[in-house]
């Protein structure tokens, strides 16, 4: 797909039949989504009426969204059903859901509204002019500057959806040393452990010196050897990997402190 291009159904706060047969998706006065008829993929190639037909001669490879409102509207009267903030949020928050997963670039000649398409496509429409009003922010007069407003909250939300979670990477002051401690305790236990193992195999083996005499074979000594270096080459490797991870958090928790400076 090439582009995204956004409307308003001049209807009421409601998505009708009508609506879902032209648009992709609509979004209600509240913000709830309608998913359309036709899928996206109608649209790549268009085939007879088996598609939704949103803008005149600017179908093909073009994803339709629409807000239900503006029945009755001019650009000096809002009509009886205004478009509302919550819709324009949900439409520009589903463009950037789309733009991500097709890969548009959000310019005005690949995110815009219906009013844009004659003057930035040169695409003859029938004076459309969805949108060059907006009900809640009255101070933006014009198609470019209301397209320009729906591109920015476009691109906000796809900086929304890309950002890394912070969650994680921000703990709260005090989670740092309590993390550290339970590296540390962790670490001790399994050397505890893996010690007290050790101890019983020598245990277990002075045992069985005494009993059978077998300590003196060769191939149990071997045995006993390897057992212990194998165990102390865990520890060596745990301390390791646990000063490793000590280290990261500290790392993280001197960038935080370095951000709340």
């Amino acid at each position: 797909m090439e582009r995204i291009i956004v409307h308003w159904t001049a209807g009421s706060h409601r998505a009708g039949k009508l609506d879902r047969q032209h648009y992709h998706f609509i979004f209600e006065g509240d913000g709830s989504e309608v998913v359309g008829v036709w899928p996206i993929s109608a649209n790549a190639r268009i085939s007879g009426s088996r598609y939704a037909a949103h803008t005149k001669n600017c179908n093909t490879g073009s994803i339709g969204l629409s807000m239900a409102c503006m029945a009755g509207a001019t650009e000096r009267n809002f009509g009886r059903y205004p478009m509302t903030e919550a819709q324009f949020e949900a439409m520009a928050a589903k463009a950037a859901e789309l733009a991500i997963e097709y890969g548009i670039e959000v310019t005005p000649k690949t995110v815009l509204s219906h009013a844009e398409v004659e003057k930035t496509l040169g695409i003859k429409q029938r004076g459309k002019w969805d949108f060059t009003v907006l009900p809640f922010r009255t101070d933006l007069k014009g198609a470019r500057a209301c397209g320009n407003y729906f591109r920015e909250r476009v691109r906000d939300h796809m900086a929304e959806r890309q950002a890394p979670p912070m969650a994680f990477l921000d703990p709260a002051e005090g989670e740092v040393d309590a993390m550290l401690a339970d590296h540390d305790k962790g670490f001790h236990q399994s050397s505890t452990q893996v010690m007290a193992s050790i101890g019983g195999l020598a245990g277990a083996g002075g045992i069985a010196a005494d009993l059978f005499g077998v300590i003196e074979n060769p191939a149990v000594q071997m045995v006993l050897i390897v057992t212990v270096a194998i165990a102390v080459l865990w520890i060596i490797l745990e301390r390791r990997r646990k000063a490793s991870q000590a280290r990261e958090i500290r790392m993280m928790r001197g960038t935080f402190d370095g951000l709340a400076e």
